[in-house]
């Protein structure tokens, strides 16, 4: 299935031999939160020659992990489509107006039905990405395809991509399939600004950007966890919390267990007894943690951190 495509039919009319369509403009929005999810918004301008009254758009999920909140608006008629859950039919006239998401493996599927004899009609798309930030030693990055395998022209694209604070340390690049003239600016210190234009049917358009660490939150999951694993302090940190944990937990055990044959002494050897186990428990305890930091030290210093 192409990225993006426009189903050609009139219901009661015969078709247009010579009906076409195409992308006059797509300007792409990407504003990445602070919590790491990306709030895409994608305006398309499209020129029609005929009767058309479905599209539907690929979003692949290559490096994501979700898409969610996806809504359709006519931009040009002011209207928002009411999303269904079961799919539609481009014959039935009570289908217009409506969307329908679907899923597989590799990408979220977005289908809208409309009636329109529009020349010019511009529609709006919003989603929202999950997992499309790289989390870095030394960067944060997003890259990612607006899109590819389009089966018509698209005149121009536009793009900008905002982070919730600052950018102190910008790299950014542009990815087409065929070679473009291309333009890149920085509007503000917040966003990153990209332009190209007459892209081919089967291009794939993307950009890639960088900034410092701190302006977006790691997510709380495994992957981010080992990631936060590679950097050297929380090595340190993280090595420490875990021998603690573990102490702690063998000495409660050792303790229960003791004190409950504690219990079944006899009253003359119990004062021996606690402070024997005391002495015991304190010297396993130091040689645990002096193991476990010389390792530490080792593995810091093979790694040449």
């Amino acid at each position: 299935m192409p990225a993006f495509s426009v189903a050609q039919e009139e219901v009661g009319a015969p078709e247009i031999e010579d009906a076409w369509y195409r992308f006059n403009r797509i300007t792409e929005d990407y504003r990445i939160r602070e919590d790491g999810t990306v709030q895409v918004t994608e305006l398309m301008t499209m020129l029609y020659n005929g009767p058309f009254h479905s599209m539907w758009r690929v979003l692949p999920k290559d490096g994501v992990t979700a898409v969610r909140d996806i809504s359709i608006y006519d931009a040009s008629a002011g209207e928002e489509f009411i999303r269904s859950h079961e799919a539609l039919d481009v014959d039935d006239p009570t289908s217009w107006r409506k969307f329908y998401v679907s899923e597989d493996d590799t990408s979220t599927n977005v289908e809208w039905y409309y009636q329109t004899d529009d020349r010019v009609h511009t529609w709006r798309l919003r989603y929202t990405l999950h997992g499309a930030v790289a989390y870095y030693a030394d960067r944060d990055e997003l890259s990612h395809s607006f899109f590819s395998g389009f089966d018509v022209p698209v005149d121009t694209v536009e793009a900008t991509v905002s982070l919730p604070g600052g950018i102190t340390e910008p790299q950014s690049s542009i990815f087409t399939t065929n070679d473009h003239d291309f333009y890149i600016d920085r509007p503000d210190d917040y966003t990153y600004r990209f332009r190209v234009s007459d892209i081919a049917p089967g291009e794939r358009v993307g950009v890639t950007v960088s900034w410092q660490k701190g302006l977006v939150r790691p997510p709380l999951s495994w992957e981010a966890l080992l990631l936060w694993f590679k950097l050297p302090i929380a090595q340190l940190v993280a090595a420490i919390g875990m021998v603690a944990l573990v102490s702690a937990t063998t000495f409660y055990l050792l303790r229960r267990r003791r004190m409950f044959r504690f219990a079944q002494s006899p009253a003359s050897v119990r004062d021996v007894r606690v402070e024997q186990w005391t002495r015991e428990a304190s010297a396993a305890l130091f040689r645990y943690l002096r193991d476990r930091g010389t390792e530490l030290l080792r593995l810091l210093r093979k790694t040449g951190r």
